[in-house]
């Protein structure tokens, strides 16, 4: 199987999802310089059920390392799109925004995203280098400042 079509690239959405799934190689690749049948012993206690599987299917045990180092290596490549919400997405709600995003970009991509309640609503999006608010907050502050211009304007010609 090709590495580009792993079960594993393709059912990362998060920064998080990276990082645990690292650790879990990493945890895999650990497992050969120690002693015989701890491969077995790491693959049903440190790395999730699911994961475990998925790796069982793509490969055969004697080419676990190559297949966890080339792995690594993906993970390494995979760009991340950074999203600040405010609030903090369910897992289905991630799964949509990614959905969202993913077609957007030709390449795979991971969310980084973060919560910061003062943004009201809204998102705010960086990717390679690219930065835009659409946060609620920046529309509210335009609209307060074209308000108070407003304002400031009918009290002096008031007085």
């Amino acid at each position: 199987m090709k590495m580009e079509n792993s079960k594993l690239i393709e059912s990362l959405r998060t920064k998080e999802d990276i990082s645990t799934l690292e650790s879990e190689l990493n945890s895999i690749i650990d497992s050969f310089y120690k002693k015989e049948g701890d491969l077995d012993e790491v693959l049903k206690t440190q790395v999730r059920y699911w994961v475990s599987e998925i790796i069982l299917q793509e490969t055969q045990k004697d080419g676990l390392l190559d297949y966890s180092k080339k792995l690594l290596e993906m993970l390494r490549d995979i760009e991340t799109v950074q999203l600040i919400l405010a609030f903090e997405p369910t897992r289905v709600g991630v799964e949509r925004i990614y959905e969202a995003i993913q077609p957007a970009i030709s390449r795979k991509i991971v969310l980084d995203i973060s919560c910061d309640p003062q943004i009201i609503g809204g998102v705010i999006i960086s990717f390679n280098g690219l930065y835009k608010d659409y946060s609620f907050r920046r529309i509210f502050e335009a609209e307060l400042n074209a308000t108070r211009e407003e304002i400031v304007r009918k009290l002096d010609s008031l007085g």
